[in-house]
């Protein structure tokens, strides 16, 4: 076995900064963890500390660590710090040892939480890691990721149903009608914001000239809805959105306008009016008004829409072309029925709503797990967005009868970390109190094996968990534990070779890694594949420095 030293201290960051004194027999221990948040975790030991300093090691004060590491080997010296907060004091009365579990920084964006619902992230959906970015300046000020490409575009896609039968007006004024001072409705090929038509009709006097949807359009009680249109006028005047709520029986229960907003004579303004539906509310009509100021005015409108929601959207039809993110569709005949737009891959808005309450971790796990990406925060308080590919520099090599001192193998279809296909079941309550499932399923095999199920308590963020879970789990058929002098350049994520007595050599990626401070050794969990003793990846060197060709290997 290789012979080493390694020397421990642990300071205090306070200013000025205090050593802190380790018990030299169990100064503690410190792991890493690529399947957990906190990333890094330890407990330290410490011999008995002046009060002074025991009050400063109250976690409520969120004091930190810094841990410093040197190693000599007779190949060379190894030096490692590690910057931890700390998550907890306990200290026994008999022997007053305290003992101090302390954390990387994801334990503070489990901390945090927004008093109130936080729509900020929805800002960011076309960039993960401007969202994370924005999660990790609030929770921890002055956080942030390093510099990096990976990212994904979460951006928030839903279905609508446009509930206008007769939305642009395309020939025919079906369902509207003439109101108070208006009169002449017709469809008009002069002053078209989309399709070929829009509505005009023509004021018969001074006040408030409207037309009518009468439908009527169903809602339901404590839901919100959009009510918006395209408008313009041959002069100048103000108009506005009206909703009126009626029960089962037709009865008036309130009129919602929308603020008013002037017209122009050159161009197309839109007007948009969001409301919550009353008790009692199950239908409604709509009214378009124009403030005119003499009879023989002529407004226009056209792009109607009106659909269930809090936020106004671009407007579509059954017309609209679809796209790369949408498909548009008539619910009967064009024209003079409902219209749908349908997404492709489903990602409600609430998904980027931060809740009050919700922690940022919590938050942002959904998005990052959709996204097969994972936030990590090593020992230096350096965040990054890690997918499947990352691998941490450097490797490990470890053999029987050589360097290691102990092992462990297994291959288990029980222990859950294998399996072949994955349910994923969210459950979320909405934004109008409703509560909603979705599932995202994934299976790599037809028929599949072994399926798991995870319950997620949170909006649905789209596709692509179960499949980042499946496909992570393949690596994971035999599991390897190994223990062998502390390497002060181990981590987490680590590319690593492992012999073990009586198997195939076993080549895999490092789970986690446990430093041992006691004794001075670290424990490996990994994943491995087996590899045949002749195999490329056990050459040394690279295929292009070998001679030849590797059909001749």
């Amino acid at each position: 076995m290789t012979t080493s030293t390694h020397t421990y201290t642990a300071t205090l960051l306070t200013d000025p900064e205090t050593e802190l004194h380790l018990d030299a027999d169990n100064p503690g221990s410190i792991r890493l963890d690529s399947g957990r948040a906190p990333h890094v975790t330890g407990t330290l030991r410490l011999t008995p500390q002046s009060l002074d300093v025991l009050a400063a090691l109250d976690p409520r004060e969120t004091p930190r660590i810094r841990i410093d590491v040197a190693a000599t080997f007779p190949t060379g010296a190894q030096t490692r710090t590690f910057d931890l907060g700390v998550r907890d004091f306990d200290r026994d009365q008999e022997d007053v040892l305290p003992e101090l579990p302390v954390a990387s920084d994801e334990a503070l964006l489990i901390d945090y939480a927004p008093l109130s619902d936080d729509a900020t992230p929805r800002t960011h959906e076309a960039s993960l890691r401007a969202v994370c970015n924005y999660v990790l300046g609030e929770a921890i000020p002055g956080a942030s990721l390093e510099a990096g490409p990976t990212d994904a575009d979460v951006t928030a896609y839903w279905s609508v149903t446009n509930l206008f039968t007769n939305p642009s007006f395309e020939n025919t004024v079906a369902g509207w009608a003439n109101g108070s001072l208006a009169t002449g409705l017709a469809p008009t090929t002069g002053q078209a914001w989309v399709g070929s038509y829009s509505g005009h009709w023509q004021t018969t006097g001074a006040g408030q000239s409207f037309i009518d949807f009468n439908g009527p359009i169903s809602v339901q009680a404590g839901r919100s809805y959009v009510f918006s249109a395209y408008m313009r006028a041959t002069v100048a005047r103000p108009a506005r959105l009206m909703i009126r709520f009626k029960n089962a029986a037709g009865v008036l229960l309130s009129d919602r306008y929308s603020a008013p907003v002037n017209l122009t004579t050159t161009g197309w303004t839109r007007i948009v009016n969001i409301q919550t539906a009353p008790a009692g509310a199950t239908q409604v009509s709509a009214h378009v008004e124009y403030q005119a100021s003499a009879a023989g005015q002529f407004p226009y409108v056209d792009g109607l829409m009106f659909y269930e929601g809090t936020e106004a959207i671009p407007y579509f039809d059954g017309a609209t072309p679809d796209s790369s993110t949408y498909t548009y569709d008539w619910t009967g005949a064009a024209n003079v029925s409902t219209a749908t737009r349908t997404p492709l891959v489903e990602r409600p808005p609430e998904s980027l709503i931060w809740r009050a309450g919700v922690d940022a971790l919590a938050f942002l796990s959904p998005l990052l797990q959709a996204a097969g990406l994972r936030l990590v925060c090593d020992e230096q308080r350096r965040w990054t967005l890690r997918d499947e590919s990352y691998r941490a520099p450097g490797a490990l090599t470890v053999r029987y009868g050589i360097n290691m001192i102990a092992g462990r193998e297994r291959i288990s279809r029980d222990s859950g970390l294998w399996f072949d296909a994955r349910v994923t079941r969210y459950t979320w309550t909405d934004a109008d109190g409703t509560r909603q499932e979705r599932i995202d399923a994934f299976a790599l095999n037809t028929p599949h094996t072994r399926l798991t199920t995870l319950e997620i308590e949170a909006p649905y963020p789209g596709p692509g968990r179960s499949e980042y879970a499946v496909r992570r789990a393949q690596g994971r058929g035999r599991e390897v534990t190994v223990t062998k002098v502390s390497d002060w350049f181990a981590a987490a994520e680590q590319p690593i070779s492992i012999n073990l007595d009586g198997a195939p050599t076993q080549l895999g990626i490092t789970q986690s890694i446990e430093f041992d401070l006691s004794n001075d050794r670290m424990t490996i969990e990994t994943r491995t594949t087996d590899t045949p003793a002749d195999a490329v990846d056990l050459l040394a060197g690279t295929v292009d420095a070998l001679v030849g060709t590797v059909d001749d290997l």
